[in-house]
């Protein structure tokens, strides 16, 4: 009974920083699309890959922002976010997508 008790606890804080990691992963890119603030969604980005780097998911999609941000900038930063992605998250088939396109595009 301990063991199932622990077990659902567990699975239940998993959910938890999944949601909240989505929920930032939505505010960052509201800062950035609707706000129009490419730095400040930039620095929100970056803390989510921080902190919520192990959410693989999630830390792709981060990464795949960071590089339109950059790219948005005029900053060769990007290409180096997008190779990241491929290099780290190859297995996220939408953000993979995405970089390689991107990078194909930019002459990689």
């Amino acid at each position: 009974m301990k063991i199932a008790t622990a077990l659902l606890l567990a699975v239940l804080a998993a959910g938890q920083k999944n949601d909240q990691a989505e929920v930032q992963l939505k505010a960052a890119m509201h800062k950035e699309l609707v706000d129009g603030d490419l730095k400040g969604a930039l620095e929100q980005y970056q803390k989510i890959l921080a902190s919520f780097g192990s959410n693989r998911a999630v830390g792709a999609k981060a990464l795949v922002q960071i590089g339109q941000c950059y790219e948005k900038l005029g900053k060769s930063e990007a290409r180096s976010a997008y190779e990241r992605v491929l290099r780290e998250f190859a297995e996220q088939q939408e953000p993979a997508r995405v970089a390689r396109e991107t990078l194909a595009a930019l002459g990689a």
